[in-house]
């Protein structure tokens, strides 16, 4: 095994500080991702805006972007450690490398971006993502279309009617209108929802 000076050892050292920290970066895309799209997907199915659909698939691309991008940086470094320590990378004599020098501008054309986005800690990851929220979010738009299918509601000056045929028919008078609601009315009102109500049994 090869002796280093303490210059050396230091200099491993700050490499494989630099190394850890890329992975955390990392690591922490993966987890803000999770975060934000949860939470934009959650206010998806409760207000119905699609915007708020659109920017969750946009925040996957960014952070699969960045997650990329440290990622790269991290092999870079990888690539500079084995260099320092004598390794050597991909069957080649190790480079001499200055002491305390971090820079990884060597290895720009063999760890690219673009081979780190394809690296199974990535693509695996950011496309289940990207599916997963298609599906859930087809999912919700169709089921709530389905719900709304099912409810009829009638508004007028005398009645407010919100039913849906799955449940009891449930109707609200306006109290306040004192000169329309005379029991004739609301008994002939109360007829044409119990045909209506009849009707919707039927359909079922």
């Amino acid at each position: 095994m090869a002796e280093f000076s303490e210059d050396q050892r230091k200099h491993i050292e700050i490499i494989e500080a630099t190394i850890t920290r890329m992975s955390d970066n990392s690591k922490q895309m993966k987890e803000w991702c999770i975060a934000l799209v949860t939470g934009l997907v959650g206010a998806y199915v409760a207000v119905k805006i699609i915007w708020l659909l659109i920017t969750a698939l946009i925040v996957i691309l960014l952070f699969r972007h960045l997650d990329a991008f440290y990622l790269m940086l991290e092999r870079r470094y990888r690539y500079l450690y084995n260099d320092v320590v004598g390794i050597g990378n991909e069957g080649k004599t190790a480079v001499k490398i200055p002491l305390y020098s971090m820079s990884t501008e060597k290895y720009k054309d063999v760890v690219t971006q673009n081979k780190a986005a394809k690296s199974s800690s990535i693509r695996p990851f950011y496309w289940s993502l990207f599916v997963g929220l298609i599906v859930l979010s087809a999912l919700v738009f169709f089921t709530c279309e389905e719900s709304e299918s099912n409810k009829i509601k009638i508004d007028n000056e005398l009645i407010s009617l919100k039913m849906d045929v799955n449940q009891p028919l449930k109707i609200k008078v306006d109290e306040n209108n004192s000169e329309k609601n005379s029991p004739s009315k609301i008994d002939s009102i109360i007829i044409r929802l119990d045909k209506m109500e009849q009707m919707l049994k039927k359909r079922k």
